[in-house]
């Protein structure tokens, strides 16, 4: 996913124009559909953490959920340049922007919690 936000951010770069407002619109829903795939993932790998934690091989396991939930944040961080782009180009991306920052909210908050501390 960082790919495609990347290349996203690259084309509005390059073109230096907005999205037409249909793939803008379908962005935003895109994102938020997998924002929303992404927290559910997180609450799925934190319980599975829990389960795991007492096995033998569970830093094997964690050693590779982190390396993924790294992949995420910075797909993440990807997301925010391109749609920080998309909208100095085009005010109409504003409208997705609250859901997409309450739910990227949700979603970094539901970071696991790999060493036990708070």
């Amino acid at each position: 996913m960082g790919q495609l936000y990347q290349s996203i951010n690259d084309c509005l770069r390059v073109l230096d124009t907005p999205m037409p407002e249909a793939n803008t619109a379908h962005l935003g829903r895109a994102t938020l559909e997998w924002l929303e795939s992404l927290y559910e993932r997180r609450g799925e790998r934190a319980a599975e953490a829990e389960d795991k934690a007492e096995r033998g091989d569970y830093w094997l396991w964690a050693e590779a959920e982190q390396y993924e939930e790294a992949a995420e944040d910075e797909a993440m961080r990807c997301m925010d340049t391109a749609f920080g782009r998309a909208v100095k180009h085009n005010s109409h991306a504003l409208g997705f922007m609250p859901q997409i920052m309450e739910m990227t909210r949700k979603v970094r908050s539901a970071k696991c919690n790999w060493d036990g501390t708070e």
